[in-house]
């Protein structure tokens, strides 16, 4: 659900200038948690990528692009993995990619960003409101820039078409309606050249 993600800016850097930063799948995770009758069930998408522009002078001209396949899905459990590729859920043929595009982004201080945007998945598009933690930057060992955040949102999923569920015979709903994303982002720091830009989304 994703063009969800690098969410989240190098809002903060000590860089001065307006920048590019990419996400870094390697080092990057976007993890989801849904109720399942009496228990939670997580799962993550393991193909994404995605872009940040930001002003450390002006954070809240920031930007931030991400793309997710929708069919890289991961419970660790094959069967309901296929389920969830399926029309039942995103159907993943017709739309093999999520996206998120940032709109605004609000400093609430001590390194907490709000980041409103629209996230579009199954051919719906929504706003929502990710909550950004901007973790800081360093140098890694080959002496590019980079910069972790994490940022967490709350999805009604029957808003995106993601409507079938059961009922057992004592009446209790098999799979809840709350989806909750925790994203855990590396970003690094781009040359003009390099700079990647991915949009839209199937």
């Amino acid at each position: 659900m994703l063009r969800f993600a690098a969410l989240f800016l190098g809002l903060i850097s000590t860089t001065a200038l307006s920048e590019t930063w990419n996400i870094d799948p390697a080092h990057s995770s976007i993890g989801f948690t849904v109720r399942h009758l009496v228990t939670r069930v997580s799962g993550s998408f393991n193909e994404f990528e995605g872009f940040i522009q930001f002003d450390d002078k002006k954070p809240e001209t920031s930007k931030v692009n991400v793309t997710v396949k929708t069919e890289s899905i991961f419970t660790a459990n094959s069967k309901r993995d296929e389920h969830l590729r399926t029309a039942d859920f995103l159907d993943a043929k017709k739309h093999p990619n999520a996206a998120f595009e940032s709109a605004k982004v609000i400093s609430l201080g001590k390194g907490q960003f709000k980041i409103e945007g629209t996230l579009t998945l199954r051919g719906v598009s929504k706003p929502i409101a990710l909550d950004v933690e901007y973790l800081g930057n360093a140098k890694d060992l080959l002496g590019n820039t980079r910069g972790g955040f994490t940022a967490k949102t709350k999805l009604s999923r029957k808003e995106f078409g993601l409507t079938w569920n059961q009922i057992t015979e004592a009446g209790n709903v098999v799979v809840g309606d709350d989806v909750e994303m925790t994203l855990n982002i590396a970003a690094v720091e781009s040359k003009p050249q390099e700079a990647k830009r991915t949009t839209g989304a199937n």
